[in-house]
């Protein structure tokens, strides 16, 4: 009788600290998506290319900050003549690092993508890397800073 009286014992105790244990709450400012900088990376790199996908120049534009370095325009401006030059079959990229800090997101990533390219009437596969740079403005990330191979050329 004493050792169920022991298990019961044991039983209650665990059972008062379980309901005095308290458990971190996200809340309604943390959002585990946009803490995790591949998560955040990979949503912000699939809405671009999206966007170039079913090129809206307006659209890509809204995509590129104001502060965009080097050139915004010829950025731009290069980005829509690859579009225009063939069709984009596939794109495909593949995150190697993404690193948050003071606003901006830093993104180096591999991609590939297949073009019909209109002038030869032939079909390239072309395989790069690049480094893309987020930077947030207001409630928006906008596409800072571009290196390596632009894979919307």
């Amino acid at each position: 009788m004493k050792r169920f009286w022991a298990i019961i014992l044991v039983l209650g105790f665990a059972g008062s600290l379980w309901g005095c244990a308290t458990f971190p709450d996200a809340g309604p400012d943390l959002n585990p998506e946009t803490e995790n900088p591949l998560i955040l990376a990979d949503g912000l790199l699939g809405h671009i290319f999206d966007i170039y996908r079913n090129y809206n120049r307006a659209a890509f534009e809204d995509e590129i900050s104001q502060d965009f370095s080097p050139v915004r325009s010829a950025f731009i401006s290069r980005s829509e003549e690859g579009f225009y030059s063939g069709v984009p079959l596939e794109i495909h990229y593949f995150i190697d690092q993404a690193i948050l800090k003071n606003g901006r997101l830093a993104v180096n990533f591999k991609w590939e993508k297949r073009v019909a390219i209109y002038a030869s009437r032939s079909i390239n596969m072309i395989r790069q890397q690049s480094q893309f740079v987020f930077q947030k403005e207001g409630n928006q990330w906008r596409l800072y800073q571009a290196k390596g191979a632009n894979p919307f050329v």
